[in-house]
């Protein structure tokens, strides 16, 4: 690839043409625009959901459910179905399970504007790494450059932002300064394929979570999955993203077993201690004090100090 002027450290690869990238936060706005012009269209933000509950009785198309939603301020909403646009669901530990839980890091690198051609580019090493290219100013592009995923909680951060950086320079010679650094958690289900559709022993309320990262893609899919699921439209790839799917999972149980006990095993953390008095610790860090009962401990700011008390 163009822009590419570094050591060439890759073996064979794949091309794949007719890519497209879009803006994700103009793609929401005009799906809100559209949405704004629908009769029955109506918006709340700010409005937090504290349940999502079927009510009802319905066997065999005898009887009939509905769907009760509670909000934190204390309203009720009934409506004929819900869907969880939430990541994760917010009552089914069922699916938690069969989801594995990630962190992501991302970097921003100014490069010369138009020295590195505009294409999606992955590797496909364990720790994996992907670039993209975006608008910067009118002397320099941005440079994307991600990946370096692991387990949430289980490696420090700071590496993985000086592995991309290193990554990106070894490989970009031209690259610049690294204006932006960010990371994000992102959910991978235990066989691969997303989970959209309806929840595990619901009627009316549909999820959508596992999205590897891929949530807009997802979210277009999910669009048309629900939306002819509720219709009682049949689509050829509902049962390959069905939440209740059961064959994959069964295939995937070893690893998802292993999962389960690896993350459970990390509690152990907390029976250990860090600092033996809460004087050592200098504002913005943290630590476990674990004397006889457990201290979780974080500054606020100079001078101050926060306790959060949890009985063993």
């Amino acid at each position: 690839m163009r822009g590419w002027t570094g050591g060439i450290d890759q073996r064979g690869g794949l091309i794949a043409d007719n890519q497209a990238t879009f803006h994700p936060t103009r793609y929401l706005t005009g799906v809100l625009d559209w949405l704004k012009q629908q009769p029955n269209f109506k918006c709340y933000t700010r409005t937090r959901v504290m349940s999502v509950d079927e009510k009802g009785v319905e066997i065999l198309g005898l009887g009939h459910k509905s769907v009760t939603i509670q909000t934190e301020s204390g309203h009720t909403i009934k409506a004929a179905n819900a869907v969880e646009a939430t990541c994760v669901p917010l009552q089914k530990l069922s699916v938690t399970t069969q989801l594995e839980f990630y962190r992501t890091y991302c970097i921003a690198v100014r490069v010369p504007r138009g020295s590195v051609e505009d294409c999606l580019l992955y590797d496909n090493a364990e720790e994996y790494k992907y670039v993209r290219l975006t608008a910067c100013d009118s002397k320099d592009d941005y440079l994307v450059v991600g990946g370096c995923d692991h387990k949430v909680g289980q490696e420090e951060t700071t590496p993985r932002f000086d592995e991309l950086e290193k990554w990106t320079r070894e490989r970009f010679t031209q690259a610049g300064n690294v204006d932006y650094k960010w990371s994000g958690q992102i959910f991978e289900p235990v066989d691969f394929m997303g989970l959209i559709g309806k929840n595990q022993g619901c009627q009316k309320i549909y999820i959508v979570t596992g999205d590897s990262g891929d949530g807009l893609t997802h979210g277009v899919l999910a669009g048309r999955l629900i939306a002819d699921e509720i219709d009682g439209v049949e689509n050829p790839w509902a049962k390959l993203y069905s939440p209740k799917r059961i064959g994959s999972m069964l295939k995937s149980l070893p690893s998802l077993i292993a999962h389960d006990i690896q993350i459970n095993t990390q509690y152990k953390r907390f029976l250990q201690t860090d600092i033996t008095d809460i004087e050592d610790l200098v504002p913005g860090s943290g630590g476990v004090l674990n004397p006889v009962r457990l201290v979780l401990v974080m500054p606020l700011g100079l001078g101050s100090r926060n306790r959060k008390l949890t009985c063993l």
